[in-house]
């Protein structure tokens, strides 16, 4: 499940996540940084850059979640993604704010 820094993203999106090989609509995930967010609810999360259909970029930030039964066996498990609006000229720019937004996280800000 976890991808080391900068992987590049070998799984396909759909509205309600990751699936299997990279797109979401019509964004190619580029890139993705897994990261620990303390204090929320669900702490496992990463940023992926995608390439946008227009030719500009974005950040998509999703959680991992698990649901179990009291005996432990799944119920649902996957990667969900949160809403997101960023525009970038190019990918260096989006990881530049990847960087930033993981700093702060790292500060616990």
């Amino acid at each position: 499940m976890e991808q080391p820094q900068g992987a590049v993203c070998g799984t396909k999106w759909s509205l309600l996540g990751c699936v299997n090989t990279c797109r979401f609509g019509l964004m190619n995930c580029l890139k993705s940084f897994s990261f620990t967010r303390h204090g929320v609810t669900h702490p496992d999360r990463r940023l992926n850059i995608v390439a946008k259909g227009s030719g500009r970029f974005g950040i998509i930030e999703q959680y991992f979640y698990r649901t179990e039964y009291e005996d432990g066996s799944v119920i649902a498990e996957g990667w969900a993604s949160l809403p997101g609006h960023s525009i970038f000229a190019d990918v260096e720019l989006a990881e530049r704010e990847i960087t930033a937004i993981l700093q702060g996280a790292e500060s616990g800000s």
